[in-house]
């Protein structure tokens, strides 16, 4: 059998429990929380990851791109994957693409630590989770509520 190089339980954990429909998920999450909270915390953090972000319909992304300041999102595009930077650029208004490429040009050339970037992507996630519970967004993906 092949050895699994860096095979990351929770992740699968987190990865499997988002593919189960929404009341059976509820349930099992109600269940944990007795025998094991830590891991229901750890679910409720990465329940919902910066990347997820390719999974909201256009409207949403438009509304988080208004709702989240351009500060955070110039931080957090330096590590942004390109299919996902693709799909956000493409959910703004031609002028609204136009300037923040601009301003990403010039904040670009700022010296960001890393742990600093991953901070701020998950800043991001956790303010679109919560627009998310709040029925203010939604995902293309009906799997997620």
């Amino acid at each position: 059998m092949k050895k699994l190089k860096n095979f990351n339980g929770y992740a699968f954990f987190v990865a499997v429990m988002r593919e189960l429909d929404p009341p059976f998920r509820t349930k099992i999450l109600d269940q944990l929380k007795e025998k094991s909270p830590l891991l229901v915390r750890l679910y409720d953090e990465f329940e919902f990851i910066y990347n997820d972000l390719m999974r909201l319909d256009k409207k949403s992304a438009q509304i988080v791109l208004r709702e989240i300041p351009e500060q955070d999102w110039l931080s957090a595009w330096k590590l942004t994957n390109e299919p996902l930077k693709t799909y956000l650029l493409k959910c703004m208004s031609d002028r609204k693409r136009t300037d923040f490429e601009e301003a990403f040009a010039i904040f670009n050339k700022t010296k960001l630590p890393r742990p600093q970037v991953v901070a701020k992507q998950a800043h991001i996630a956790r303010k679109i989770k919560t627009m998310l519970s709040q029925g203010k967004i939604s995902m293309k993906s009906k799997r997620f509520v």
